[in-house]
């Protein structure tokens, strides 16, 4: 977990490789360091920016290899969600996840635009298998809540 003694992910999990560039915006230096580390593991080349506006100069120098972003919610200067809807007006196919210790109700601020979210504080594994599932789906998380309402009540019509 973030926040642990250690800020290194453990030799003990194994995960499916991932390859590409993801950018991590986070305004606390542990959280930078142990999900660059955890990505950097996990086969994915990582960019760091400490605020959301460093986060948005980063991306925009680096642009045509960023595949995936990770942003915390609430941060210095932009917020992640100002970050998200930024990102997304420039490059709809950036996968974009916010990451918060607060709670999730808080992401309709970048409703549409979001493929993830990452609750804090997280483990190895629940990052690095919530960036695949972002990768894996060209949904947004508002596209996937509403597939799986309509399969739902597909299901409940039936039964």
């Amino acid at each position: 977990v973030v926040g642990q003694q250690t800020n290194q992910p453990s030799d003990t999990i194994t995960e499916r490789k991932g390859s590409g560039t993801i950018l991590v915006i986070d305004d606390e230096p542990s959280i930078l360091e142990f999900t660059t580390a955890a990505l950097t593991r996990s086969g994915f080349d990582v960019l760091t920016a400490s605020d959301g506006q460093k986060g948005i100069d980063q991306f925009e120098a680096n642009k045509d290899k960023v595949i995936a972003v990770i942003c915390d919610m609430v941060m210095p200067k932009l917020s992640g969600a100002e970050v998200a809807n930024l990102i997304h007006a420039q490059a709809p196919e950036i996968r974009i996840l916010l990451s918060s210790g607060f709670d999730e109700d808080a992401l309709e601020l970048a409703d549409g635009v979001l493929s993830g979210f990452i609750h804090k504080p997280y483990r190895l594994k629940t990052l690095v298998a919530e960036v695949h599932r972002a990768l894996d789906c060209p949904q947004t998380i508002v596209d996937r809540n509403l597939a799986e309402d309509k399969a739902l009540s597909a299901d409940f019509a039936t039964n």
